[in-house]
């Protein structure tokens, strides 16, 4: 694989103490040249139907050293109907992001 053909998306976060706990969660959406949803991949689909995106697994504490969640995509063998990919960051447990005090998103 060349360099440039990887995609990483990682999301990291600390509680602050004494608020709630906050549960960030990481999805890729594909979406097609007509802005249909072809697939996704989340906490709970883990890979794609085509096998080029691939969630690392949910995370729900942020106690994990570096990045609590990741998702990796392989450009080059994403189904050739995709046109784009949506990112989106949740909170999984409602409450806000300022129950955070490091949450942040990296793509590399």
């Amino acid at each position: 694989m060349n360099l440039g053909q990887t995609m990483t998306i990682g999301a990291k976060w600390d509680k602050v103490e004494g608020k709630n706990v906050i549960d960030l969660d990481v999805t890729v959406v594909m979406i097609d040249e007509v802005g249909k949803v072809a697939d996704a991949c989340y906490y709970n689909k883990q890979r794609s139907d085509c096998n080029s995106v691939v969630h690392s697994g949910d995370q729900v504490t942020g106690d994990k050293e570096g990045f609590d969640e990741t998702i990796t995509i392989n450009l080059p063998t994403i189904n050739y109907t995709v046109s784009y990919l949506a990112i989106l960051v949740s909170n999984a447990k409602g409450t806000g992001f300022s129950d955070s005090k490091t949450a942040s998103i990296s793509v590399f």
